[in-house]
């Protein structure tokens, strides 16, 4: 079901943002869409460095049951830099959900379920907010 589903999204990403972002870039100054992949770039080998560092020490601490919801808040806190260079709001507060779930995961379950609850709505939105952006570029 879970690759039913990102399979969907991917393909409706492919079929609702191709034909638009072409149209948009080919409107815009080449400069700009430098920054912007600069800026990304930038970011997001950000994010990645974080993980693989605060993943691998709290791997060696045996504080294994926290590398997820620490994946899940680095990806939170990556969505807010990038909510201000593409000027989307749901950015933000996908940014923030995901930072305010993961930290309660982590504070308020017990250890061994951790993992799971925190990985589970952790994707449920990033799926929401796929959703969301796809319907938002169709209308």
């Amino acid at each position: 079901m879970v690759g039913v589903i990102t399979f969907l999204l991917v393909l409706g990403a492919v079929v609702a943002f191709t034909p638009t972002f072409r149209g948009a870039r080919a409107r815009v100054d080449p400069a700009y869409w430098k920054r912007i992949g600069k800026v990304f770039g930038i970011v997001n080998a950000t994010q990645w460095t974080l993980v693989f560092i605060v993943g691998s020490i709290l791997h060696r601490r045996g504080l294994d049951w926290l590398v997820v919801p620490a994946i899940a808040i680095i990806g939170g806190l990556h969505f807010l830099p990038l909510a201000k260079l593409f000027q989307h709001a749901l950015y933000y507060v996908t940014g923030c959900l995901l930072i305010s779930w993961a930290t309660l995961a982590a504070l308020l379950l017990p250890a061994n379920s951790v993992p799971a609850i925190a990985g589970i709505g952790t994707g449920c939105m990033l799926w929401i907010t796929a959703a969301i952006l796809l319907l938002s570029v169709r209308s």
